[in-house]
Protein backbone atom coordinates (compact mmCIF):
# COMPACT_ATOMS: atom_id res chain seq x y z
CA UNK A 1 0.00 0.00 0.00
CA UNK A 2 2.78 2.48 0.82
CA UNK A 3 4.19 1.84 -3.18
CA UNK A 4 0.54 2.22 -4.47
CA UNK A 5 0.19 5.70 -2.45
CA UNK A 6 3.65 7.22 -3.48
CA UNK A 7 2.55 6.42 -7.13
CA UNK A 8 -1.07 7.68 -6.36
CA UNK A 9 0.84 11.06 -5.09
CA UNK A 10 4.09 11.55 -7.55
CA UNK A 11 2.48 9.65 -10.48
CA UNK A 12 -0.40 10.54 -12.70
CA UNK A 13 -0.35 7.58 -14.71
CA UNK A 14 -3.00 5.22 -14.51
CA UNK A 15 -4.13 6.98 -11.26
CA UNK A 16 -7.67 5.37 -11.58
CA UNK A 17 -6.11 1.57 -11.30
CA UNK A 18 -3.82 3.29 -8.24
CA UNK A 19 -6.78 4.30 -6.45
CA UNK A 20 -9.06 1.39 -7.57
CA UNK A 21 -6.53 -0.96 -5.70
CA UNK A 22 -6.16 1.33 -2.68
CA UNK A 23 -9.98 1.65 -1.92
CA UNK A 24 -10.22 -1.82 -2.07
CA UNK A 25 -7.97 -2.51 0.34
CA UNK A 26 -10.39 -0.91 2.76
CA UNK A 27 -12.35 -3.98 2.94
CA UNK A 28 -9.36 -6.71 4.34
CA UNK A 29 -9.98 -8.30 6.75
CA UNK A 30 -7.38 -7.58 8.51
CA UNK A 31 -8.24 -4.23 10.90
CA UNK A 32 -4.97 -3.07 10.54
CA UNK A 33 -4.97 -2.89 6.81
CA UNK A 34 -8.06 -1.44 6.62
CA UNK A 35 -7.00 0.74 9.09
CA UNK A 36 -3.85 1.94 7.12
CA UNK A 37 -5.92 2.47 3.72
CA UNK A 38 -8.08 4.91 5.91
CA UNK A 39 -5.19 6.42 6.64
CA UNK A 40 -3.14 6.91 3.27
CA UNK A 41 -6.74 7.79 1.30
CA UNK A 42 -7.10 11.19 4.28
CA UNK A 43 -3.24 11.65 3.16
CA UNK A 44 -3.77 11.53 -0.73
CA UNK A 45 -6.94 13.99 0.00
CA UNK A 46 -4.19 16.13 2.15
CA UNK A 47 -1.79 16.95 -0.79
CA UNK A 48 -4.40 16.61 -3.49
CA UNK A 49 -7.90 18.37 -2.39
CA UNK A 50 -9.10 18.49 -6.10
CA UNK A 51 -9.22 14.77 -5.83
CA UNK A 52 -12.24 14.86 -3.47
CA UNK A 53 -14.73 14.34 -5.68
CA UNK A 54 -13.26 11.64 -7.81
CA UNK A 55 -12.15 9.47 -4.38
CA UNK A 56 -15.64 9.82 -2.91
CA UNK A 57 -17.38 8.32 -6.29
CA UNK A 58 -14.49 5.62 -5.92
CA UNK A 59 -15.66 4.87 -2.24
CA UNK A 60 -19.80 4.81 -2.79
CA UNK A 61 -18.81 2.17 -5.90
CA UNK A 62 -17.26 0.31 -2.53
CA UNK A 63 -20.19 0.89 -0.50
CA UNK A 64 -23.13 -0.59 -3.15
CA UNK A 65 -21.64 -3.36 -3.90
CA UNK A 66 -23.58 -6.63 -3.79
CA UNK A 67 -21.00 -8.62 -2.06
CA UNK A 68 -19.88 -6.05 0.04
CA UNK A 69 -19.27 -7.40 3.95
CA UNK A 70 -20.30 -4.18 7.04
CA UNK A 71 -16.31 -4.02 7.99
CA UNK A 72 -15.76 -3.11 4.47
CA UNK A 73 -18.70 -0.24 4.68
CA UNK A 74 -17.77 0.71 7.79
CA UNK A 75 -14.49 1.47 7.22
CA UNK A 76 -15.63 3.12 3.81
CA UNK A 77 -17.85 5.40 6.36
CA UNK A 78 -15.26 6.16 8.51
CA UNK A 79 -12.85 7.79 5.81
CA UNK A 80 -16.04 9.66 4.14
CA UNK A 81 -16.20 11.51 7.94
CA UNK A 82 -12.47 12.12 7.90
CA UNK A 83 -13.30 14.66 4.76
CA UNK A 84 -12.77 18.50 5.48
CA UNK A 85 -14.80 20.37 3.35
CA UNK A 86 -14.99 24.03 2.70
CA UNK A 87 -18.18 26.53 1.98
CA UNK A 88 -17.56 25.96 -1.43
CA UNK A 89 -17.83 22.57 -1.79
CA UNK A 90 -21.67 22.64 -1.87
CA UNK A 91 -22.51 20.06 -4.47
CA UNK A 92 -19.63 17.32 -2.76
CA UNK A 93 -21.73 17.82 0.50
CA UNK A 94 -24.68 17.50 -0.97
CA UNK A 95 -23.94 14.51 -2.65
CA UNK A 96 -22.41 12.66 0.97
CA UNK A 97 -25.41 13.57 2.47
CA UNK A 98 -27.55 11.53 0.58
CA UNK A 99 -24.64 8.64 0.50
CA UNK A 100 -25.38 8.79 4.67
CA UNK A 101 -29.13 9.01 4.61
CA UNK A 102 -29.60 5.62 2.03
CA UNK A 103 -26.97 4.14 4.31
CA UNK A 104 -28.84 5.08 7.31
CA UNK A 105 -31.86 4.04 6.01
CA UNK A 106 -30.30 0.31 4.83
CA UNK A 107 -28.74 0.24 8.92
CA UNK A 108 -32.08 0.68 10.23
CA UNK A 109 -34.32 -1.58 8.20
CA UNK A 110 -32.38 -4.62 9.97
CA UNK A 111 -34.07 -6.16 12.80
CA UNK A 112 -30.55 -5.99 14.76
CA UNK A 113 -28.48 -2.82 13.45
CA UNK A 114 -25.16 -1.72 14.13
CA UNK A 115 -24.84 0.70 16.77
CA UNK A 116 -21.31 1.76 15.91
CA UNK A 117 -22.23 1.92 11.94
CA UNK A 118 -25.09 4.11 12.64
CA UNK A 119 -23.15 7.11 14.97
CA UNK A 120 -20.55 6.97 12.52
CA UNK A 121 -23.43 7.63 9.44
CA UNK A 122 -25.15 10.25 12.32
CA UNK A 123 -21.45 11.67 12.85
CA UNK A 124 -21.09 12.45 9.17
CA UNK A 125 -23.96 13.73 8.74
CA UNK A 126 -23.82 16.53 11.33
CA UNK A 127 -20.63 16.97 9.82
CA UNK A 128 -21.39 17.28 6.28
CA UNK A 129 -25.01 19.37 6.63
CA UNK A 130 -23.76 22.45 7.38
CA UNK A 131 -21.75 23.04 4.34
CA UNK A 132 -25.10 22.51 2.41
CA UNK A 133 -26.89 25.18 0.86
CA UNK A 134 -30.98 25.59 1.01
CA UNK A 135 -33.72 23.55 1.98
CA UNK A 136 -32.51 19.65 1.01
CA UNK A 137 -35.80 17.95 0.94
CA UNK A 138 -35.16 15.90 4.32
CA UNK A 139 -39.11 15.40 5.57
CA UNK A 140 -39.18 12.21 5.21
CA UNK A 141 -35.58 11.42 6.92
CA UNK A 142 -36.97 13.57 9.47
CA UNK A 143 -39.98 10.84 10.14
CA UNK A 144 -38.02 8.36 10.15
CA UNK A 145 -35.55 9.79 12.63
CA UNK A 146 -38.64 10.61 15.24
CA UNK A 147 -39.75 7.50 14.86
CA UNK A 148 -36.57 5.95 15.18
CA UNK A 149 -35.04 7.76 18.20
CA UNK A 150 -36.87 6.07 21.14
CA UNK A 151 -34.92 2.75 19.97
CA UNK A 152 -31.62 3.84 20.10
CA UNK A 153 -28.54 3.85 22.85
CA UNK A 154 -28.51 7.33 24.02
CA UNK A 155 -25.21 7.88 21.73
CA UNK A 156 -27.00 7.55 19.08
CA UNK A 157 -30.38 9.01 20.66
CA UNK A 158 -27.89 12.71 21.23
CA UNK A 159 -26.78 12.58 17.55
CA UNK A 160 -30.03 12.63 15.77
CA UNK A 161 -31.77 15.07 17.75
CA UNK A 162 -28.32 17.12 17.07
CA UNK A 163 -29.21 16.81 13.49
CA UNK A 164 -33.05 17.07 13.90
CA UNK A 165 -32.30 20.43 15.65
CA UNK A 166 -29.93 21.31 13.09
CA UNK A 167 -32.62 20.48 10.11
CA UNK A 168 -35.77 22.01 11.91
CA UNK A 169 -33.25 25.55 12.04
CA UNK A 170 -32.56 24.92 8.53
CA UNK A 171 -36.46 25.16 7.81
CA UNK A 172 -37.09 27.95 10.26
CA UNK A 173 -38.61 26.70 12.63
CA UNK A 174 -38.50 24.05 15.49
CA UNK A 175 -41.48 22.01 16.16
CA UNK A 176 -43.47 20.74 19.74
CA UNK A 177 -42.44 16.98 18.51
CA UNK A 178 -38.41 18.40 18.67
CA UNK A 179 -38.92 19.61 22.27
CA UNK A 180 -41.18 16.39 23.36
CA UNK A 181 -38.75 13.86 22.34
CA UNK A 182 -35.48 16.56 24.02
CA UNK A 183 -37.46 16.46 26.90
CA UNK A 184 -38.22 12.63 27.33
CA UNK A 185 -34.37 11.70 26.47
CA UNK A 186 -33.25 13.88 29.17
CA UNK A 187 -34.75 10.84 31.55
CA UNK A 188 -32.37 8.26 29.82
CA UNK A 189 -30.28 6.62 32.38
CA UNK A 190 -27.40 5.82 30.38
CA UNK A 191 -27.16 9.60 28.93
CA UNK A 192 -25.36 10.88 31.51
CA UNK A 193 -22.67 7.96 31.79
CA UNK A 194 -20.17 9.63 29.74
CA UNK A 195 -18.77 13.41 29.96
CA UNK A 196 -18.51 13.40 26.19
CA UNK A 197 -22.40 12.72 25.61
CA UNK A 198 -23.36 15.09 28.75
CA UNK A 199 -21.52 18.50 27.45
CA UNK A 200 -23.45 17.32 23.58
CA UNK A 201 -26.40 17.40 25.79
CA UNK A 202 -26.20 20.12 27.41
CA UNK A 203 -24.99 22.03 24.03
CA UNK A 204 -27.88 20.77 22.56
CA UNK A 205 -30.50 22.21 25.36
CA UNK A 206 -28.69 25.90 25.14
CA UNK A 207 -29.49 25.60 21.59
CA UNK A 208 -33.02 24.74 22.06
CA UNK A 209 -33.77 26.46 25.33
CA UNK A 210 -32.35 30.28 23.56
CA UNK A 211 -34.71 29.82 20.48
CA UNK A 212 -38.14 28.35 22.38
CA UNK A 213 -40.36 31.11 22.91
CA UNK A 214 -42.41 29.62 25.71
CA UNK A 215 -41.79 31.01 28.73
CA UNK A 216 -43.46 27.95 30.77
CA UNK A 217 -41.56 25.16 28.72
CA UNK A 218 -38.07 26.64 29.14
CA UNK A 219 -38.74 26.47 32.92
CA UNK A 220 -39.86 22.93 32.07
CA UNK A 221 -36.56 22.42 30.54
CA UNK A 222 -34.60 24.00 33.70
CA UNK A 223 -36.41 22.46 36.13
CA UNK A 224 -35.65 18.94 34.76
CA UNK A 225 -31.92 19.87 34.21
CA UNK A 226 -31.55 20.83 37.86
CA UNK A 227 -33.24 17.50 39.48
CA UNK A 228 -30.79 15.77 36.97
CA UNK A 229 -27.75 17.85 38.84
CA UNK A 230 -29.20 17.10 42.32
CA UNK A 231 -27.56 13.25 41.59
CA UNK A 232 -25.04 14.17 39.11
CA UNK A 233 -21.39 15.06 39.64
CA UNK A 234 -19.97 18.76 40.09
CA UNK A 235 -18.62 18.99 36.54
CA UNK A 236 -22.32 17.97 35.43
CA UNK A 237 -23.73 20.35 38.03
CA UNK A 238 -21.51 23.59 37.06
CA UNK A 239 -22.10 22.82 33.35
CA UNK A 240 -25.48 22.86 34.01
CA UNK A 241 -25.44 26.06 35.78
CA UNK A 242 -23.52 27.40 33.34
CA UNK A 243 -26.07 26.76 30.73
CA UNK A 244 -28.91 28.42 32.85
CA UNK A 245 -27.13 31.37 33.36
CA UNK A 246 -26.45 32.08 29.76
CA UNK A 247 -30.55 31.04 28.61
CA UNK A 248 -31.33 33.91 31.31
CA UNK A 249 -29.04 36.23 30.27
CA UNK A 250 -30.29 36.20 26.16
CA UNK A 251 -34.26 36.30 27.52
CA UNK A 252 -35.87 39.34 28.40
CA UNK A 253 -36.46 40.74 32.36
CA UNK A 254 -39.63 39.55 32.33
CA UNK A 255 -38.67 35.96 31.73
CA UNK A 256 -36.85 36.01 34.66
CA UNK A 257 -39.75 37.63 36.45
CA UNK A 258 -42.17 34.67 35.26
CA UNK A 259 -39.13 31.98 35.62
CA UNK A 260 -39.08 32.95 39.87
CA UNK A 261 -42.25 34.16 40.72
CA UNK A 262 -44.33 32.28 43.30
CA UNK A 263 -47.37 30.51 42.64
CA UNK A 264 -50.48 31.44 44.14
CA UNK A 265 -52.96 29.69 46.01
CA UNK A 266 -55.90 31.40 43.18
CA UNK A 267 -53.92 30.35 40.76
CA UNK A 268 -53.54 26.58 41.25
CA UNK A 269 -57.72 26.14 41.87
CA UNK A 270 -58.38 26.74 38.36
CA UNK A 271 -57.23 24.86 35.34
CA UNK A 272 -54.85 26.57 32.96
CA UNK A 273 -54.28 24.16 30.55
CA UNK A 274 -55.97 22.08 27.60
CA UNK A 275 -53.95 18.38 26.91
CA UNK A 276 -54.74 17.59 23.35
CA UNK A 277 -55.21 13.73 22.13
CA UNK A 278 -55.92 12.08 19.09
CA UNK A 279 -60.00 11.74 19.88
CA UNK A 280 -60.30 15.11 20.40
CA UNK A 281 -59.94 18.27 22.57
CA UNK A 282 -60.16 16.99 26.45
CA UNK A 283 -60.25 20.08 29.01
CA UNK A 284 -58.07 18.39 32.01
CA UNK A 285 -57.33 21.00 34.96
CA UNK A 286 -53.27 21.18 36.41
CA UNK A 287 -53.03 21.95 39.48
CA UNK A 288 -50.07 20.76 40.44
CA UNK A 289 -45.92 20.19 38.63
CA UNK A 290 -45.77 16.49 37.21
CA UNK A 291 -42.18 15.46 36.60
CA UNK A 292 -43.61 12.33 34.45
CA UNK A 293 -45.38 14.29 32.05
CA UNK A 294 -44.35 13.92 28.32
CA UNK A 295 -45.07 17.24 27.04
CA UNK A 296 -43.26 20.07 29.02
CA UNK A 297 -45.70 22.26 28.13
CA UNK A 298 -48.05 20.50 30.39
CA UNK A 299 -46.49 18.97 32.96
CA UNK A 300 -47.37 22.21 35.34
CA UNK A 301 -44.13 23.89 35.43
CA UNK A 302 -45.66 27.16 36.45
CA UNK A 303 -46.49 25.77 39.97
CA UNK A 304 -43.73 24.51 40.76
CA UNK A 305 -41.13 26.88 42.34
CA UNK A 306 -37.09 26.29 41.54
CA UNK A 307 -36.23 25.15 45.38
CA UNK A 308 -33.23 23.08 43.64
CA UNK A 309 -31.04 26.54 43.19
CA UNK A 310 -31.52 26.98 46.91
CA UNK A 311 -30.05 23.58 47.78
CA UNK A 312 -27.14 24.02 45.25
CA UNK A 313 -26.57 27.00 46.69
CA UNK A 314 -25.29 25.17 49.98
CA UNK A 315 -23.43 22.80 48.11
CA UNK A 316 -20.02 21.46 49.12
CA UNK A 317 -18.20 22.09 45.75
CA UNK A 318 -17.58 26.20 46.51
CA UNK A 319 -17.88 26.83 42.61
CA UNK A 320 -21.47 25.16 42.77
CA UNK A 321 -22.19 26.85 45.52
CA UNK A 322 -20.73 30.56 43.94
CA UNK A 323 -23.20 29.69 40.40
CA UNK A 324 -26.02 28.82 41.99
CA UNK A 325 -26.40 32.08 44.46
CA UNK A 326 -25.06 34.27 41.14
CA UNK A 327 -28.34 33.18 39.59
CA UNK A 328 -30.40 33.58 41.79
CA UNK A 329 -28.69 37.11 42.23
CA UNK A 330 -29.08 37.73 38.77
CA UNK A 331 -25.35 38.08 38.01
CA UNK A 332 -23.59 36.89 35.88
CA UNK A 333 -20.99 33.48 35.49
CA UNK A 334 -17.49 34.90 34.82
CA UNK A 335 -16.45 31.75 33.27
CA UNK A 336 -14.65 31.09 30.06
CA UNK A 337 -13.47 27.44 30.79
CA UNK A 338 -14.48 23.72 30.33
CA UNK A 339 -16.34 22.75 33.34
CA UNK A 340 -16.01 18.82 32.50
CA UNK A 341 -12.19 19.59 32.36
CA UNK A 342 -11.54 22.27 34.96
CA UNK A 343 -13.94 20.58 37.72
CA UNK A 344 -12.86 16.74 37.44
CA UNK A 345 -11.09 14.91 40.46
CA UNK A 346 -8.20 14.16 38.30
CA UNK A 347 -7.82 17.87 37.55
CA UNK A 348 -8.29 18.75 41.51
CA UNK A 349 -5.24 16.09 42.44
CA UNK A 350 -3.23 17.39 39.49
CA UNK A 351 -3.15 20.93 41.16
CA UNK A 352 -3.13 19.55 44.68
CA UNK A 353 0.39 17.36 43.77
CA UNK A 354 1.62 20.73 42.32
CA UNK A 355 1.44 19.59 38.56
CA UNK A 356 1.98 22.07 35.96
CA UNK A 357 -1.21 22.27 33.92
CA UNK A 358 -1.59 21.87 30.50
CA UNK A 359 -0.96 24.80 28.23
CA UNK A 360 -3.90 25.95 26.67
CA UNK A 361 -3.75 27.41 22.99
CA UNK A 362 -7.16 28.25 21.98
CA UNK A 363 -6.52 32.02 23.09
CA UNK A 364 -3.72 33.92 24.23
CA UNK A 365 -5.13 34.73 27.28
CA UNK A 366 -3.58 32.46 30.71
CA UNK A 367 -6.26 32.50 33.94
CA UNK A 368 -5.17 31.08 37.39
CA UNK A 369 -5.79 27.67 36.06
CA UNK A 370 -2.95 27.57 33.63
CA UNK A 371 -0.41 28.85 36.17
CA UNK A 372 1.45 26.55 38.08
CA UNK A 373 0.64 26.19 41.87
CA UNK A 374 4.10 26.76 43.52
CA UNK A 375 5.15 29.87 40.77
CA UNK A 376 5.57 33.11 41.86
CA UNK A 377 2.99 34.55 39.69
CA UNK A 378 0.25 32.43 40.77
CA UNK A 379 1.04 33.17 44.63
CA UNK A 380 1.00 36.95 44.05
CA UNK A 381 -2.42 36.97 42.92
CA UNK A 382 -5.74 38.24 44.47
CA UNK A 383 -7.46 36.05 46.06
CA UNK A 384 -10.42 37.24 43.80
CA UNK A 385 -8.41 36.12 41.00
CA UNK A 386 -8.21 32.33 42.20
CA UNK A 387 -11.11 29.74 41.16
CA UNK A 388 -13.16 28.64 44.33
CA UNK A 389 -12.68 25.45 44.34
CA UNK A 390 -8.59 26.31 44.32
CA UNK A 391 -8.73 29.28 46.99
CA UNK A 392 -7.86 26.55 49.88
CA UNK A 393 -5.00 25.99 47.98
CA UNK A 394 -3.72 29.16 47.24
CA UNK A 395 -4.25 30.64 51.07
CA UNK A 396 -2.23 27.30 52.09
CA UNK A 397 0.52 28.05 50.38
CA UNK A 398 0.67 31.86 50.68
CA UNK A 399 1.12 30.89 54.71
CA UNK A 400 3.51 28.44 53.93
CA UNK A 401 5.96 30.88 52.11
CA UNK A 402 5.08 33.65 54.98
CA UNK A 403 6.47 30.88 57.44
CA UNK A 404 9.24 29.96 55.20
CA UNK A 405 10.37 33.96 55.29
CA UNK A 406 9.92 34.44 59.10
CA UNK A 407 12.07 30.98 59.74
CA UNK A 408 14.39 32.01 56.97
CA UNK A 409 14.94 35.35 58.92
CA UNK A 410 15.33 33.17 62.33
CA UNK A 411 17.99 31.29 61.29
CA UNK A 412 20.14 34.16 59.13
CA UNK A 413 20.58 35.96 62.73
CA UNK A 414 21.68 32.73 64.02
CA UNK A 415 23.88 32.15 61.77
CA UNK A 416 25.50 36.15 61.95
CA UNK A 417 25.90 35.36 65.79
CA UNK A 418 27.85 32.13 65.33
CA UNK A 419 31.66 31.57 63.38
CA UNK A 420 31.12 28.75 60.99
CA UNK A 421 34.39 26.42 60.33
CA UNK A 422 35.17 28.26 57.04
CA UNK A 423 35.03 31.89 58.85
CA UNK A 424 37.34 30.06 61.99
CA UNK A 425 40.09 28.52 59.31
CA UNK A 426 40.25 31.50 57.34
CA UNK A 427 41.04 33.66 60.73
CA UNK A 428 43.62 31.47 61.37
CA UNK A 429 45.20 31.48 57.55
CA UNK A 430 44.83 35.56 58.14
CA UNK A 431 46.62 35.39 61.60
CA UNK A 432 49.56 33.17 60.25
CA UNK A 433 50.14 36.16 57.40
CA UNK A 434 49.42 38.94 60.45
CA UNK A 435 46.37 40.15 58.43
CA UNK A 436 43.86 39.87 60.92
CA UNK A 437 40.90 41.63 60.59
CA UNK A 438 40.19 43.67 63.93
CA UNK A 439 36.20 42.75 63.58
CA UNK A 440 37.58 39.23 63.82
CA UNK A 441 40.29 38.98 65.93
CA UNK A 442 38.61 37.30 69.39
CA UNK A 443 42.11 37.01 70.54
CA UNK A 444 43.17 40.27 70.61
CA UNK A 445 42.78 40.62 74.70
CA UNK A 446 45.34 37.22 75.40
CA UNK A 447 47.51 39.53 73.21
CA UNK A 448 47.63 42.02 75.22
CA UNK A 449 47.85 39.82 78.18
CA UNK A 450 51.20 38.09 76.90
CA UNK A 451 53.10 41.60 75.59
CA UNK A 452 51.79 42.82 79.04
CA UNK A 453 53.99 40.08 80.66
CA UNK A 454 56.54 40.21 78.16
CA UNK A 455 57.14 43.82 79.05
CA UNK A 456 57.69 43.40 83.14
CA UNK A 457 61.43 42.74 83.14
CA UNK A 458 63.52 42.47 80.22
CA UNK A 459 66.77 40.97 82.40
CA UNK A 460 64.29 37.74 82.94
CA UNK A 461 63.71 39.02 87.10
CA UNK A 462 60.48 37.59 87.87
CA UNK A 463 59.01 40.63 90.14
CA UNK A 464 61.26 43.50 89.10
CA UNK A 465 63.44 45.63 90.80
CA UNK A 466 63.34 47.77 93.61
CA UNK A 467 60.69 50.69 92.43
CA UNK A 468 58.33 47.73 91.87
CA UNK A 469 58.56 46.67 95.75
CA UNK A 470 58.44 50.08 96.95
CA UNK A 471 55.46 50.49 94.42
CA UNK A 472 54.08 47.30 95.93
CA UNK A 473 54.66 48.27 99.44
CA UNK A 474 52.47 51.47 98.80
CA UNK A 475 49.59 49.81 98.66
CA UNK A 476 49.75 48.96 102.62
CA UNK A 477 48.58 51.02 105.24
CA UNK A 478 50.91 52.64 107.90
CA UNK A 479 50.12 49.98 110.18
CA UNK A 480 50.79 47.46 108.04
CA UNK A 481 53.85 48.70 106.65
CA UNK A 482 55.64 48.86 110.65
CA UNK A 483 54.51 45.03 111.44
CA UNK A 484 55.98 43.58 108.15
CA UNK A 485 59.55 45.67 108.96
CA UNK A 486 59.44 44.52 112.33
CA UNK A 487 59.04 40.57 111.39
CA UNK A 488 61.68 40.84 108.84
CA UNK A 489 63.84 43.32 110.33
CA UNK A 490 68.12 42.17 110.43
CA UNK A 491 69.06 44.16 112.96
CA UNK A 492 69.48 41.37 116.16
CA UNK A 493 70.76 37.27 116.03
CA UNK A 494 67.71 37.23 118.36
CA UNK A 495 65.54 37.46 115.89
CA UNK A 496 66.85 35.08 113.79
CA UNK A 497 66.88 32.36 117.08
CA UNK A 498 62.91 33.45 117.32
CA UNK A 499 62.79 32.49 113.90
CA UNK A 500 64.24 28.88 114.04
CA UNK A 501 62.35 28.58 117.31
CA UNK A 502 59.33 28.99 115.18
CA UNK A 503 60.59 26.44 112.79
CA UNK A 504 60.11 24.10 115.64
CA UNK A 505 61.36 20.60 114.95
CA UNK A 506 61.85 20.98 111.05
CA UNK A 507 64.50 22.99 111.11
CA UNK A 508 66.41 20.38 112.41
CA UNK A 509 68.72 18.51 109.63
CA UNK A 510 67.78 14.77 109.19
CA UNK A 511 69.80 12.24 110.49
CA UNK A 512 71.85 9.58 108.46
CA UNK A 513 69.49 6.88 109.98
CA UNK A 514 66.55 8.67 109.09
CA UNK A 515 67.98 9.16 105.23
CA UNK A 516 68.59 5.11 105.06
CA UNK A 517 65.17 4.43 106.28
CA UNK A 518 63.53 6.63 103.68
CA UNK A 519 65.69 5.34 101.03
CA UNK A 520 64.62 1.76 101.74
CA UNK A 521 61.35 2.94 101.76
CA UNK A 522 61.98 4.31 98.28
CA UNK A 523 63.48 1.89 96.73
CA UNK A 524 62.41 0.92 93.52
CA UNK A 525 62.67 -2.02 91.15
CA UNK A 526 64.90 -1.14 88.55
CA UNK A 527 63.85 -4.39 86.24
Amino acid sequence: MGVVFDLLVEKPEREDKLLEMLVNKLGDPEKKVASKACGFLVRVLQQHPNMKLIVVEEVERLLYRTNVSPKAQYYAVCFLVQIKLADTENALAVRLVKIYFSLFKAATAKKISNPKMVSAILTGVNRTYPFTKGPQNLLDHIDHLFRYIHTVTAQVGIQILMLLYQVMEREGAITDRFYMALYRKMMDSDLLQHSGRSSSLLNLLYKSMKRDPETMRVKAFIKRILQLAMTQSTPFICGALIVISEVLKSKPNSFRAKLFQAPSVSSTAAPVKEEHSKEGTSRLPITDYSAAARNPLFCGAEFAPIWELRVLSQHYHPSVCRFADNILRNKPLDYAGDPFEDFTAIHFLDRFVYRNPKKRTEDGQSGARDMPVLSDQYLNLPEKKIPDDERFLHRYLTQRLKQKKVAVGHDDMDAASDVSDSEFDKFLDDFEKNEVDEDLDFAADMNDVSEERGSIDEDGSLFGDDDDDESVQGDFSAGEKDALNAAFSDSDGEEGDDGDDAMGDFADAPSDEDAEDYDDEMDFDDD
